[in-house]
């Protein structure tokens, strides 16, 4: 689904073992818009949502209001440095989880 510009990344089609709404399209549970800035698109786990949200990494797709994606796609945040850029990480590997079928409490 990641346009041109966009690099996707997915997980082999074997480990993908999460629910449906861990993904973006198919094995791809994120992109990052390097041509936009660096932020990225991904799905994020219910149970960290409003976290990574109310700490201000992220918000729900602009797509999510109007039913085409499910509430767990976001939009997260580039980061502004080394600090940042280990949070996002963080964030990323959780999607990453996600889509590998990981619990999360």
């Amino acid at each position: 689904m990641a346009a041109p510009h966009v690099d996707a990344v997915w997980i082999v089609p074997d480990e993908a073992k999460g629910p449906p709404e861990a993904f973006i399209d198919e094995a791809e549970f994120c992109h990052v818009h390097t041509a936009g800035g660096g932020f990225c698109h991904l799905t994020l786990p219910p149970g960290i949502c409003e976290a990574v949200k109310e700490q201000g990494w992220a918000e729900l797709h602009l797509l999510v209001g109007g039913g085409t994606m499910p509430e767990t796609v976001h939009l997260v945040y580039a980061p502004r440095d080394l600090s940042e850029l280990e949070i996002l990480m963080r964030i990323v590997r959780a999607s990453r989880d996600f889509a590998r079928g990981l619990q999360f409490t």
